[in-house]
């Protein structure tokens, strides 16, 4: 998973390791890697299935990523797609 030598609070690290396996929660969704596929951008869905929004070769900011499915899912769902008021959590 994320590794122990994570220096960031942005998606990864800064120290130029190579994030083989990253799984990273932000609101609405996830941040995803597995290596050597590309970072992505996944929404959650209120009924707990996800969809992958976006895809990025070069590893993405995370308010770049957080901005994007959060907007995408206020657009779907407006607030019926958070977590604690759909019971999910």
């Amino acid at each position: 998973m994320n590794n122990s030598y994570s220096t960031s609070y942005d998606v990864g690290n800064k120290k130029g390791f190579e994030e083989a396996y990253y799984l990273k929660r932000i609101s609405r969704g996830f941040v995803f890697r597995a290596f050597p596929g590309p970072w992505q951008a996944v929404l959650e869905k209120p009924d707990g299935s996800v969809e992958v929004l976006k895809e990025y070769k070069d590893k993405p900011r995370l308010r770049e990523v957080a901005e994007l499915v959060r907007e995408e899912s206020y657009k779907r769902y407006a607030i019926g797609n958070d977590r604690w008021m759909s019971g999910r959590m």
